[in-house]
């Protein structure tokens, strides 16, 4: 689905300060989303300026202060120094969820005590060949003095100070005056510094970024001079009902000009429905990390938080129906609502997550979404009441549907999950009241969008990392604590509600801490080069599927497309053979029913295994044939085009009987003679004949009813 290129690197003076890149074929709401978390989800290191009573806990620790500036301003100004955590290892930050408050916490892997920054200055006469023309000296960071407190040894400065890009200088934080009457004398300013860790949505002194921008992408410019000349029509046509000649050349050169400085940027590429779905990034740091491992951390983090909410939940392994933490509370609408539903109030989370993933719940479950896998909602929003409050709430509101259409979905969102499946199977929902089968719908369809959520950001993590070089960092800056059991949590409900014992198609979730804290190496591509872009009806990830080792074997480049009716890995499934043939692309297609199909065949089977219509022959009765296929029909196929050879192997390779009205297929079969003269005169194949094939399958089924609803 996703895309990423013009990965570009922006250097100044030897200092990456810069990333750009395009997003392809992404809804605006995760460009948004990740544009948030760029600013606002990325763990920081820098001084607190907040104020304690008991001394020991301030991080900014002001022991002597002369000069013009009060205390709590400099200390908010001290506040605002960005400490740089690339290129040591004094600052190793750890991340996992408190059990006992269920909020994410980020913190040092060893004391922050262990490393003191210490600026001691005073304006006396050691200072005279510093001084400016009024004789003041400026305070910088380069005047840190930065101590190892276990060992006693002095750190160089530069390693968590960095100057401007630009102009090469240091943060000014203060300038002191001299003491005209005592050489000695002068302003003084003595201070010590603890780092704490912080985020951007806590404050603003913690945003890594100096500027994070996304904007659309401009169409081409034959579609801009469409969209003039549709516009230019539009007001001719106007003009003409009101009596008036049409604009002359004159005025449709000034008309142009106008419509090229207020209208043309407004001409943005778009999807099929009118959706943007390209943007150009920007990230430009200002001195924490350098702007590749700010993505990187951003995406990391969404990813947790995702992770996070999802495993508020925990599902009953003896029945159906779920528990949740404090962080997640769930309610009926109010009685004075028309509608039933649920709200799912999601405690410490704002608009980032609110807006991406409540996007993805309507595009999956309402009828007018963009992906629909099923229209069960009516209704599928969020709100965040206070602005300063930061608590969202999800708006969970069901079609009217009958009890058994809704137990018939629990049941196969729960299909996937065989644990939970085979444990619920037990317990009947029958029995439980319609609230409880509304609100465990809702919980199952609001789990199952977390899991789509969250495979969208890994996948745009890989693509991203693709273009990166092989030596840059492609893993997050912090240490992920948590477990792989709380990695796995929760991530096989993705039952299909349109099929029995299927899951969709989300392969990145299996793998969360290796994508997140492996390189690029997990897409195996070594080569560097362009990697095809992922199939959503590729086969799903099975519960029972091997896991990822390290010397697995390399993606390669040139490897075959899959195909959207190939098999789905079984558990029982033969492994792969390093000495297996290669796919051959006219190979035929998988069946899921029936022995396998077989092109060649020694003794070329009876006519009565096809159906063969022509002007001189006809069947009276329905007749059921069966695989193989005559060698003359699989020469005849193997000359047609690969995409309607594999339709038609698809349909091949099930038993069929010629009922009208049925999914079908027809086949004009060209250059084709036959002089057996073993075939009567009405069965005399002709050199241009017509081929039917008849089935209805589930597929078609599903496809009619779709349609149906989409009308």
């Amino acid at each position: 689905m996703f895309s990423i290129n013009q990965y570009e690197k922006h250097v100044h003076n030897s200092t990456h300060y810069k990333t750009s890149f395009n997003l392809m074929n992404s809804p605006v709401y995760i460009a948004n989303s990740i544009r948030r978390a760029l600013s606002s989800m990325v763990p920081t290191i820098t001084f607190d300026d907040a104020h304690y009573e008991d001394m020991s806990l301030m991080s900014i620790k002001i022991s002597k202060n002369t000069s013009a500036l009060h205390d709590q301003f400099l200390s908010h100004r001290i506040s605002y120094i960005p400490i740089n955590m690339d290129g040591h290892s004094y600052f190793n930050i750890e991340t996992i969820l408190n059990n006992d408050t269920d909020e994410r916490t980020f913190v040092f892997s060893k004391s922050p005590t262990d490393i003191r920054f210490k600026l001691n200055k005073k304006n006396n006469i050691s200072q005279d060949a510093h001084r400016d023309k009024q004789g003041l000296i400026d305070v910088t960071t380069e005047d840190f003095m930065i101590v190892d407190e276990n060992g006693g040894e002095r750190i160089n400065t530069g390693d968590f100070f960095k100057p401007d890009v630009f102009t090469g200088d240091y943060v000014l934080l203060n300038k002191l005056k001299q003491d005209l009457s005592n050489e000695e004398g002068g302003e003084e300013l003595i201070v010590e510094c603890i780092p704490r860790i912080g985020m951007g949505r806590f404050s603003s002194k913690n945003d890594p970024t100096g500027t994070v921008t996304y904007q659309m992408h401009l169409d081409t410019a034959e579609a801009v001079d469409a969209i003039f000349h549709h516009k230019k029509n539009h007001l001719n046509n106007e003009r003409k009902k009101k009596g008036l000649e049409h604009f002359t050349v004159e005025e449709e050169q000034q008309f142009r000009k106008s419509f090229d400085l207020l209208d043309k940027d407004r001409v943005i590429k778009t999807d099929g429905n009118g959706n943007p779905n390209s943007f150009q990034f920007s990230v430009e740091s200002i001195g924490f990390l350098n702007p590749d491992r700010i993505i990187i951390d951003a995406l990391g983090v969404l990813v947790l938080t995702l992770k996070d909410i999802q495993n508020s939940f925990t599902f009953h392994s003896d029945k159906y129906g779920f528990e949740t933490t404090r962080k997640v509370y769930i309610t009926e609408l109010d009685n004075s609502n028309i509608n039933t539903g649920v709200n799912i109030k999601v405690k410490n989370e704002n608009h980032t997550i609110g807006n991406m993933l409540s996007n993805i719940i309507r595009n999956m479950w309402c009828h007018m979404g963009t992906d629909v896998e099923e229209p069960i909602l009516k209704i599928a929003s969020y709100k965040m009441d206070h602005p300063t409050i930061e608590d969202i709430d999800f708006i969970l509101i069901p079609e009217n549907k009958t009890t058994p259409e809704m137990i018939k979905y629990i049941q196969l969102l729960y299909a996937h999950d065989r644990t939970l499946y085979q444990a619920a199977t037990a317990d009947s929902l029958t029995s439980k009241s319609r609230e409880y089968i509304v609100e465990l719908l809702c919980v199952l369809l609001f789990q199952k969008s977390i899991n789509k959520c969250i495979n969208h950001i890994l996948d745009i993590k890989l693509k991203l990392c693709a273009e990166m070089s092989p030596e840059d960092i492609q893993t997050v800056t912090f240490t992920i604590k948590d477990n792989e059991e709380y990695m796995s949590k929760n991530i096989e409900l993705v039952g299909n509600v349109n099929v029995s014992g299927r899951g969709s198609d989300y392969p990145h979730l299996a793998n969360i801490s290796s994508i997140l804290g492996s390189p690029v190496d997990l897409l195996g591509d070594t080569s560097h080069t362009a990697s095809p872009i992922y199939d959503g009806s590729s086969p799903i990830y099975d519960g029972s599927s091997p896991k990822y080792q390290a010397n697995s074997s390399k993606y390669q480049v040139n490897s075959p497309v899959y195909k959207a009716n190939s098999p789905v890995y079984q558990a029982n499934s033969s492994k792969y053979q390093a000495n297996s043939p290669v796919y051959q692309a006219n190979s035929p297609t998988y069946s899921d029913k029936g022995p396998a199909h077989v092109v060649q065949v020694e003794d070329e089977p009876s006519l009565s295994e096809v159906i063969v219509n022509s002007p001189e022959a006809s069947v009276a009765e329905p007749v059921k044939y069966s695989i193989p296929v005559p060698k003359w029909l699989s020469d005849a196929i193997t000359e047609i085009s690969g995409e309607e050879y594999h339709t038609i192997m698809r349909f091949l390779s099930k038993d069929y009987t010629n009922h009208s009205g049925k999914d079908k297929v027809v086949i004009v079969l060209d250059q084709m003679e036959d002089t057996s003269s073993s075939l009567s005169k009405t069965h005399l194949v002709l050199k241009k004949q017509i081929l039917e094939l008849n089935y209805e399958s589930k597929t078609y089924r599903r496809l009619k009813r779709t349609t149906k609803t989409k009308r």
